[in-house]
């Protein structure tokens, strides 16, 4: 961290003993924290994005007890990727974007997974963030649009089209919304110091924004600028991750979780590629030469439930440059708690798996040995090596979805805030029922049946989440040394 930054973090003790901000500066030690995994000391700085009334995403629906739990509409999300803009006198400047808006779990429909999204015509964004002694701010909030149709929605890609998730778009009400071909699910943002880069989870696509405007002028997809397996991502575990290295101006993005394709038999069990695949799929995309290059990034089954890779769920990179990243890597761990860790990448030496455009190279890395041409033995996978546990750092957050590189020793960190709703059971007397809505089929005129529904469930609500998991996270991590030394 250079001098000025250092003063920037030290200045924010004498703000917080004024108790005048959300800004919390702890050194290394607090809460039984004394270092990072190499054994070097930590500071971080805390923060809470502050989101004014007017941010809120409105509600305009029809239900009474929706605009009783969320008065102001629903607190925006804006943590599902960050990206560093500039350094302004003691102000940091962020990126940063939020998802496809308020939506919650839905009863099946038809044997399809549904959800329910209490603002249809919610448009997904990006925004300014400012971070300084004087707390966390989201300065303003622009929308994604189409040069061709303006405004974007968030909803899902109609049945059978690239990007489709299988799910049923529903109101509050349950009554079916319309599907859109041009919903955009956008989870992770990159600055190349001129122009934006967003992921789109659905397809999974990649979009060049104009920042002044926010209107869309290049979308990048699987076999027109990603690589065509990238179709077979996981529903709902696309791309979240996305940075740009201006060293050698190139993008970086990676899935989220192993592909879904099929699976293998092992010992006699079936067992499905998400759940068992040694790796995620990593791309280098460079935009001037229309080029790309794939890597795998490896998991450990131990780190896992039931051994099963399938939990892992990357959140975010940032490029360092040099072929060098930080990656979030989280999911239910070995004991089913869940984990938040961030890793230090290294692409020297890591072989092209471009060549593969299916799913026989996971397959072999599950089998241990070559699936028609691939052969997860003859492959070197990206290095990686722990930097730091954030749960034992105090995360306090369940979703660690957005980091990027400050400085060469600095990280800023962010959470998705789920825009602090989800959806509940009522039964007959509006009480809520501990059970999950999606353990319910949707029968007619609005009745719910199915084993593991409960027989006395006969709503379904919009309702809050808990006030600390609405809470909108920004950490400054400042290690010991460059980060480039680790």
């Amino acid at each position: 961290m250079n001098s000025s930054m250092q003063a920037w973090v030290w200045r924010l003790r004498p703000v917080m003993a004024m108790a005048a901000c959300a800004l919390q500066s702890c050194a290394a030690g607090v809460g039984g924290v004394e270092s990072d995994a190499l054994g070097k000391p930590l500071e971080i700085t805390r923060a809470e994005l502050q989101i004014k009334p007017g941010q809120y995403v409105g509600y305009a629906g029809k239900l009474a007890a929706t605009r009783a739990e969320f008065p102001q509409g629903f607190p925006r999300g804006m943590g599902s990727g960050v990206a560093f803009k500039a350094k302004r006198g003691d102000t940091l400047e962020f990126w940063v974007v939020g998802d496809r808006g308020p939506n919650g779990d839905g009863p099946e429909v038809g044997g399809r997974e549904s959800k329910l999204f209490p603002v249809p015509d919610f448009a997904p964004a990006f925004g300014l963030m400012r971070l300084s002694p004087r707390g966390a701010e989201l300065v303003s909030v622009t929308d994604i649009v189409s040069p061709g149709r303006g405004r974007l929605t968030g909803l899902p890609h109609p049945e059978g089209s690239l990007g489709a998730t299988g799910e049923v778009p529903l109101a509050e009400d349950l009554t079916a919304l319309n599907y859109d071909s041009g919903g955009v699910d956008s989870e992770g943002i990159a600055w190349d110091g001129a122009g934006l880069w967003v992921s789109d989870e659905y397809g999974p696509f990649v979009m060049k924004v104009d920042p002044a405007t926010g209107a869309i002028k290049e979308t990048l997809a699987p076999g027109t600028g990603l690589p065509e397996v990238f179709a077979k991502r996981r529903v709902n575990r696309g791309m979240e991750l996305l940075s740009y290295d201006g060293s050698g101006r190139k993008l970086y993005g990676a899935l989220q979780s192993p592909i879904d394709d099929g699976s293998v038999e092992i010992g006699g069990k079936s067992v499905a590629v998400r759940d068992g695949a040694l790796f995620v799929r990593w791309v280098e995309v460079d935009p001037a030469a229309h080029t790309l290059r794939e890597f795998a990034y490896p998991l450990d089954p131990a780190d896992y439930k039931k051994g099963e890779t399938g939990h892992a769920k990357l959140g975010d990179m940032a490029a360092l440059g040099e072929g060098r990243f930080v990656v979030i890597e989280q999911g239910k761990d070995a004991d089913g708690d869940e984990a938040h860790r961030l890793f230090l990448v290294d692409a020297a030496g890591a072989t092209d798996i471009h060549p593969f455009q299916s799913a026989d190279l996971e397959r072999s890395s599950m089998l241990g040995r070559p699936v028609n041409q691939a052969d997860w033995k003859a492959v070197q996978p990206l290095r990686k090596t722990l930097l730091l546990d954030l749960d034992r750092a105090g995360w306090p957050a369940e979703k660690a979805e957005g980091v990027a590189l400050v400085d060469e020793r600095t990280l800023v960190l962010t959470n998705d805030n789920d825009f602090g709703m989800s959806t509940a059971l009522l039964d007959a007397q509006g009480q809520r029922l501990s059970e999950e809505v999606s353990r319910c089929r949707l029968s007619g005129q609005g009745s719910f049946s199915g084993g593991k529904c409960p027989k006395h469930a006969a709503a379904v609500a919009v309702v809050k989440l808990p006030d600390k998991a609405t809470v909108q996270h920004v950490w400054l991590i400042r290690f010991a040394q460059p980060l480039s030394r680790y």
